[in-house]
């Protein structure tokens, strides 16, 4: 499923540099014959990224704790203490 990889994507991206890293979505659209702004939209929508940059040749952005929780809903599990 696209948006499962496309989060993934996000997520290794998130893990790899502290979560500040804006990463590009277009060679995953690309992959799939996707427009990469739809499919950034699509995302957007459900919540699971932020700081969406719809630009002229391209789509990017950062995974969101939804887009975390959504392919990996034990990752913020005992990470919290209250």
């Amino acid at each position: 499923m696209i948006e499962k990889e496309a989060l993934s994507y996000l997520f290794a991206g998130y893990l790899e540099n502290g979560g500040t890293g804006v990463y590009s979505l277009d060679e995953i659209s690309q992959k799939y014959s996707l427009d990469a702004h739809q499919l950034g939209s699509h995302l957007n929508k459900n919540g699971w990224i932020k700081n969406p940059n719809f630009g002229p040749f391209g789509f990017s952005c950062q995974i969101s704790h939804n887009g975390i929780q959504k392919i990996r809903p034990d990752y913020f599990s005992g990470l919290i203490s209250t």
